[in-house]
């Protein structure tokens, strides 16, 4: 129907989605407040009513960070801990180039195990 036509009591209107011309009493508010056609109203989504439970995430109690400890050691340094082989040589203790030592007794001359020049053969 055209919205130009004579209604007693009423008044043409534009409605606020679609700007088409309507009679006042065409139009209604929708939940945003416009003023809506029949066409462009729509109710309101029922996720907007969830009511969600509200999460607390503080943890039950705590405690401060304990302290570090270290202890101390001490190292010999021995002529076979001063090799600069790894699981031979001793942090701190090693010297930079040194691949050998003179052979000590009671070394392991085990194949696999024995390292070149600090192992004596026979010895186990």
């Amino acid at each position: 129907m055209p919205a130009n036509r004579l209604i007693l009591g009423d008044w043409n209107t534009i409605c606020d989605v679609c700007g088409l011309k309507f009679k006042a009493s065409e139009l209604r508010k929708d939940w945003r407040g416009l003023m809506v056609c029949s066409h462009d109203w729509e109710t309101r989504h029922p996720q907007d009513f969830l009511r969600v439970p509200v999460d607390n995430p503080a943890v039950p109690w705590v405690r401060p960070q304990g302290e570090d400890q270290f202890v101390p050691t001490t190292y010999i340094c021995l002529p076979e801990n001063s090799v600069a082989v790894a699981g031979v040589g001793v942090a701190g203790c090693m010297v930079a180039g040194k691949v050998s030592v003179t052979p000590i007794p009671n070394r392991s001359a085990v194949a696999g195990i024995m390292i070149a020049g600090s192992g004596v053969a026979g010895h186990s």
